[in-house]
C-alpha cells in the first residue's frame, strides 16, 4: 500500500501524502501522531493500491494490515455504519464525532469508488474484526479527472461541483463522501514531452504551472455562488496550494446560504463531459 489521503476538518487543513519507497508503517505513526497531538482534527485516511504480491499472499498481507491499522488507531477509528438495506449511514455532524473522539475514518480497498455493490459489506461484514472500522472503498466517491491538461481539469471540476450540489447526479452510494482531485496526473505524452525545452520534467512542476494557479479563484467561484466544491478536498504539494484557503472560503459558508445557490452553481455547464486523458484532451486543446 502506498497512499493515504486525509483532510483535517477544525482548521480546514487539507492534505495529500502518497509516497513509493517511505514504509508504511512511518505514513501511520505519523497519522496516529498527528491525531494525539491535535484532538480537535477530524482526518479522512484512504488506503487503497493494494497491489504488488500474489493472490493467496496478498490475502495475508492485506489481513495483517487492517489489523496493523486498527491496533495504530482504534482508539480514534469511526466504526462503518449501514442501514438495514445496506447503505452507509454517516449522519454525524464533526463535532458529534470529535466529541466522541472518532476522528479517524479510514476507507480501506480497491475499486469502484461510485457503483460496484459488490463492495458493500454486508451485516456480518460489519460484524467480523477485520471490517468493523474499515469503511469499503465506495464510501468516497473519487472526482479524478485523470489529465494532464489543466484546461480539462477545470471543466471535470465544474462538472463534478455541478454533480455534487444537485445532490449526486447519480454519482455515489447514498452516504458516500465526495472528494474532488484538483491534481494533474501525468500521462504517457507528458513523458515524451519532458525532455522538450519548456514542457514540466516532473509532477511538481506540472502541478506548479497548470493545477495551482488555478484552484483559488475557481474556490472563490464557487463560494461566492453559495456552493461547495465537494466534501473533501485533495490536492498534490500541499504546502504550496491553496488548499486551506479554498477549503476555508467554503466552509465559511453559512447553513443557510447554501439554500441560495446560484443555478448550477455559476459555472457554466459544457455540453458534454471532457475526456479524460491528457492524450485525448490535447487533441481537443
Amino acid at each position: 500500500p502506498r497512499s493515504t489521503q486525509g483532510v483535517s476538518s477544525a482548521a480546514s487543513d487539507v492534505y495529500k501524502r502518497q509516497e513509493v519507497g517511505v514504509a508504511f508503517g512511518v505514513v501511520v505513526a505519523d497519522l496516529a501522531s498527528f491525531v494525539k497531538r491535535h484532538r480537535g482534527e477530524f482526518v479522512v485516511a484512504q488506503v487503497s493500491h493494494l497491489d504488488g504480491a500474489p493472490a493467496g499472499e496478498k490475502t495475508r498481507r492485506v489481513k495483517e494490515l487492517k489489523t496493523f491499522l486498527k491496533n495504530a488507531l482504534r482508539r480514534h477509528l469511526v466504526p462503518v455504519r449501514v442501514t438495514g438495506d445496506g447503505a452507509l449511514e454517516l449522519n454525524d455532524t464533526i463535532g458529534e464525532m470529535v466529541a466522541r473522539d472518532e476522528r479517524v475514518l479510514v476507507v480501506f480497498g480497491d475499486g469502484d469508488y461510485s457503483s460496484r455493490r459488490a463492495n458493500a459489506p454486508t451485516r456480518d461484514d460489519v460484524d467480523d474484526v477485520d471490517d468493523a472500522f474499515l469503511w469499503p472503498p465506495r464510501a468516497l466517491h473519487n472526482g479524478w479527472a485523470d489529465t494532464d491538461n489543466p484546461e480539462a481539469l477545470l471543466r471535470f471540476a465544474k462538472e463534478e461541483t455541478i454533480r455534487f450540489n444537485a445532490g449526486g447526479g447519480g454519482f455515489g452510494e447514498p452516504g458516500s463522501l465526495f472528494k474532488l482531485s484538483w491534481t494533474l496526473t501525468a500521462q504517457t505524452a507528458t513523458v515524451l514531452e519532458s525532455v522538450l525545452p519548456g514542457r514540466p520534467k516532473s509532477l511538481r512542476e506540472l502541478d506548479a504551472a497548470g493545477a495551482r494557479p488555478s484552484l483559488a479563484p475557481f474556490a472563490e467561484r464557487v463560494a461566492d455562488a453559495g456552493c461547495l466544491a465537494s466534501n473533501i478536498l485533495s490536492v498534490d504539494f500541499a504546502v504550496a496550494s491553496d488548499a486551506v484557503r479554498a477549503a476555508r472560503l467554503m466552509n465559511a459558508l453559512r447553513r443557510d446560504e447554501l439554500g441560495k445557490r446560484k443555478e448550477r452553481c455559476g459555472l457554466f455547464r459544457a455540453a458534454n463531459v471532457p475526456a479524460t486523458t491528457g492524450d485525448a484532451a490535447r487533441k481537443r486543446a
